[in-house]
């Protein structure tokens, strides 16, 4: 198969180490640790910020900065203050030498929707001794900022292209699906729109998620093309909720070659046959695809006709790329870009072997994708897209 196409379709990233996460790790590490520390100041003082109570022992002092050494790094942490001096709260007393430990089974703890009793225990064993009550005000805080963002209002002409796909992640003893959407902005940068968890790919689950988004403000007027994988209840979700921007649906190019495979009947010619498919979406313009396309079915429509049959079925919403300037081609005739942040993702959750709930998946999720967008991973200067107006 043509080397670039392979490229765009990429492969998925295997083995995780927690030590992997680098800097994107070091941000969840610092925000959770300041909760901890925050919510351990209010349970010694005995009272809420300006809160008038009998029980009050203290009174908050503003903070002083600290760096924490962990196996990911030094990070630097704001440490709240009291008037009357410390307050227990073991996170440099106790654990600056053995902070992976620590890191390691806030996260774990997190993502696999440990009770908050359970997390009080854990956090105790390791001298942070946090009341049940605070280690689910912290668990809040997190689930507070997701809530936040789902709801945020999406500017309708920030986005120029909408790219769609899904991961799935494992729920107990099943499956559940992530929806994703990724937007590519006027600039070129691309951005993370949102995300739902759902019980699978269906139309159900992509009408409502392409629904709220469209009610929070996204209403297509600025979006010039959707990319997805061609599955249909995507194709049925954007024409429920976008029906003047449908006729812009472009069906990755990588998924289009891919669903040749399954219908060979010489397996011996796969490589020779994608290959030759892959190619067709080298060509300088729409008809000139068309033109190989043509020539590729006329080779193998004998000795392949299922193969040639499946590829040629829908095959003009592969081309829509081509109706825009050559400097968008590549970013938009797959799913790549999406699927990049994918294996990110992916690869940040993979340590995980199941999630306990639908909450615990949400809230990690968000974690990853603040970890992602502070690192800038992938969308860097060199991957804009230049929009010639």
């Amino acid at each position: 198969m043509d080397a670039t196409i392979l490229a765009e379709g990429g492969q998925l990233v295997n083995g995780f180490c927690w030590r992997i996460f680098g800097q994107a790790v070091q941000n969840w590490v610092k925000a959770v640790l300041e909760m901890v520390l925050k919510e351990a100041q209010r349970e010694a003082i005995g009272a809420e910020w300006h809160q008038r109570s009998v029980t009050r022992k203290d009174y908050r002092n503003g903070y002083r900065g600290r760096v924490l050494g962990c196996s990911y790094g030094d990070i630097s942490i704001r440490v709240p203050r009291n008037r009357k001096g410390s307050y227990p709260q073991g996170v440099f007393d106790r654990f600056s030498r053995r902070t992976a430990q620590v890191e390691e089974e806030i996260l774990l703890s997190f993502s696999l929707g440990v009770s908050v009793r359970g997390m009080s225990r854990v956090l105790g064993r390791r001298g942070l001794g946090l009341s049940p009550q605070g280690v689910g005000n912290v668990l809040k805080q997190v689930d507070v900022l997701a809530s936040q963002w789902h709801r945020r209002s999406l500017p309708d002409d920030r986005y120029r292209f909408i790219i769609l796909d899904a991961m799935w992640v494992r729920l107990g003893r099943g499956l559940t699906a992530v929806l994703m959407a990724l937007g590519i902005l006027r600039d070129g940068q691309a951005e993370l729109i949102d995300y739902r968890v759902a019980e699978g790919e269906t139309e159900d689950a992509w009408g409502k998620f392409l629904q709220e988004m469209y009610e929070r403000g996204l209403e297509g007027e600025g979006t010039e093309a959707f990319v997805s994988d061609g599955a249909q209840a995507i194709d049925t979700g954007i024409q429920e909720n976008y029906p003047r921007s449908a006729h812009a649906h472009q069906i990755c190019a990588f998924h289009k070659v891919q669903d040749i495979a399954g219908h060979l009947i010489e397996k011996g010619n796969r490589k020779r046959i994608l290959r030759q498919a892959a190619r067709i979406y080298r060509a300088g313009s729409a008809e000139k695809a068309r033109i190989r396309a043509k020539v590729w079915a006329g080779r193998w429509q004998k000795r392949e006709p299922d193969a040639v049959r499946t590829f040629l079925v829908g095959f003009e919403k592969t081309l829509v790329f081509y109706q825009f300037e050559p400097e968008v081609w590549k970013k938009i005739r797959t799913t790549n870009l999406l699927e990049r942040y994918l294996r990110e993702l992916r690869r940040r959750l993979k340590g995980i072997p199941s999630y306990r709930n639908e909450e615990s998946i949400d809230r990690m999720v968000y974690l990853a994708v603040c970890g992602i967008k502070n690192r800038g991973y992938p969308y860097n200067t060199t991957n804009k897209i230049t929009h010639k107006s």
